[in-house]
């Protein structure tokens, strides 16, 4: 292979059948060609190879290239025409695949015109080689061999929408093509993607718990299990506001928790006595922020909780997090019917770590915490105001 540069200059080729490649290329305003080329002698192919392009290029090593790869992959792109008994059937060329950068996943791609003069689409193929499509209604074989790669990355949420309803949310980079979300059994739809925007498949109650599976062209890329939410509208248990709690335990990932003013939540004080001195609640090893309210209600009864005080402290994890105010809002309302139905007395403490005129992300947790006292008509601590 002779593949050195010159100008403006003859070469002269050895005697017989060459296979010869040219690449054009311009950059700033600057122009250049570079041609490579190749003799096939008779020790590489047969007599018959001088005489057949097709078994030529067989004899041809694929490591010989002049166009790079992240270009072409060493053949010049053409478009196919599909004919049938003279008709019209299709038109397929080369197309850039698609390389989801993390988990990694390859898809190949063609463009795919099905009438005449109409503008090609892409398709998309799980694997490379051999496949049929479907044009009009009938089959075509076609054979997918991407030029080459264009990446592309995901990323995938779960959150709420400002009517308070569970949606899945997906971002794309670099490519936006539609994906689809199948959870559990059922298939959520099809949704196609804008640069730089959040798209959002409702959730449905019943898809709670259940793995979910977001694809393209009928492969997998990525999936998770939708993680549970409390139904806002479920009733809030009776309260037991006026219960007279003889003893406090606290659910912390942080241990011991801090004292707490004894006659801070009501008159009498938690002892009936009205004493100043702090108390110090039970420990209880169980995150708010990440745990799930039927734990803690395990947690509760194994403790023999009924009657008991339990403090749910609203602290700066949640801004840590990002947690936002419906966030906590739920958060804390599923621990509460959690702490309830324990038989158990919930307590709601502001941390004083939380300062809601700081940022709005505080004050919306703050304001989550107030609307759960009025909800559920329970004791309310403000570190601040009780030192």
């Amino acid at each position: 292979l002779s593949n050195t540069w010159s100008h403006d200059a003859e070469i002269e080729l050895e005697r017989g059948l060459h296979w010869i490649e040219c690449y054009h290329q311009e950059e700033r305003g600057a122009q250049l060609a570079r041609a490579g080329w190749r003799l096939e002698r008779a020790a590489a192919a047969s007599k018959e190879a001088w005489n057949s392009l097709a078994i030529l290029e067989e004899a041809v090593t694929a490591a010989w290239q002049v166009i790079p790869d992240p270009v072409l992959d060493g053949r010049i792109p053409c478009r196919v025409r599909v004919l049938e008994n003279g008709r019209w059937r299709a038109e397929v060329a080369e197309s850039a695949g698609l390389r989801l950068r993390r988990p990694e996943v390859a898809l190949p791609a063609l463009l795919v015109a099905e009438a005449p003069g109409a503008a090609p689409q892409k398709r998309f193929f799980g694997s490379g080689g051999g496949h049929e499509i479907r044009v009009g209604g009938q089959p075509v074989p076609v054979w997918v061999c991407p030029a080459y790669w264009r990446p592309f990355s995901l990323e995938w949420e779960q959150g709420w929408t400002p009517e308070r309803r569970p949606v899945l949310r997906t971002m794309l980079f670099g490519e936006h093509p539609p994906l689809r979300l199948r959870i559990g059994g059922r298939d959520a739809g099809e949704v196609a993607h804008r640069p730089g925007a959040w798209q959002a498949w409702p959730l449905e109650a019943a898809d709670r718990g259940r793995p979910f599976e977001l694809s393209m062209a009928g492969v997998r890329l990525t999936g998770g299990t939708v993680a549970t939410w409390p139904d806002v509208g479920d009733p809030a248990p009776p309260s037991r506001r006026r219960a007279a709690p003889r003893r406090l335990l606290q659910p912390a990932s942080v241990l011991p928790p801090p004292p707490l003013p004894a006659g801070a939540p009501a008159d009498g004080g938690w002892r009936g006595g009205g004493t100043p001195a702090p108390v110090t609640p039970e420990g209880v090893p169980f995150d708010l922020w990440s745990g799930d309210a039927a734990d803690l209600r395990a947690l509760l009864e194994a403790r023999q909780a009924q009657g008991a005080g339990v403090i749910l402290e609203l602290d700066r994890q949640p801004a840590i997090r990002g947690l936002g105010g419906d966030e906590v809002y739920r958060i804390l309302r599923a621990h509460l019917r959690a702490v309830l139905e324990a038989g158990a007395v919930p307590v709601l403490v502001l941390g004083t770590e939380v300062d809601p005129l700081r940022s709005l992300e505080m004050r919306a947790q703050a304001l989550a915490v107030a609307r759960l006292r009025d909800e559920f008509d329970c004791f309310f601590i403000d570190r601040k105001e009780h030192p």
